[in-house]
């Protein structure tokens, strides 16, 4: 029996996929638990459609976090912020305004959830924040904090 899975089931497929199990499964299993609902032919040429989207917005997604790579790649990402005569800053810098300052300087947008930072920017100096996308993509970036 062929089944949409609306849920990941362990040693059978992950959301969206459309499997073959066995109809007791099925039937006794994984549509009670609402893991699954029954395939129709329709539902099987829809749910392919809506894959091959996936694969095209992945990637165009891929190409954009490679123009981005080639921009940032050994550059760096300069933020300008207020500080006191011993040189900390009066506000840390959070990924909102690393967003905004490469938005400003690549042109690009970034998500703040995206970036991560290893410590709180506090400091004038040199650090680095971890940018992460889907498909497990890290790119590591330097950021100059000035006065």
């Amino acid at each position: 029996m062929k089944v949409l899975l609306t849920k990941n089931v362990a040693s059978v497929g992950n959301a969206g996929e459309v499997k073959n199990v066995a109809d007791g499964y099925a039937r006794n299993y994984l549509i009670p638990q609402k893991m699954g609902i029954l395939a129709t032919s329709a539902m099987i040429k829809e749910v392919e459609a809506k894959q091959k989207a996936n694969a095209s917005n992945r990637q165009s997604q891929h190409q954009k976090i490679d123009r981005l790579t080639d921009r940032l790649a050994g550059s760096k990402l300069v933020i300008k912020a207020k500080t006191s005569q011993s040189g900390t800053l009066f506000a840390a810098i959070s990924p909102k305004e690393i967003s905004r300052a490469i938005s400003e300087q690549t042109s690009d947008t970034i998500d703040p959830k995206n970036i991560e930072l290893e410590s709180p920017i506090k400091e004038i100096g040199q650090h680095q924040a971890l940018l992460k996308f889907p498909d497990n993509i890290k790119i590591k970036i330097r950021i100059e904090v000035t006065n």
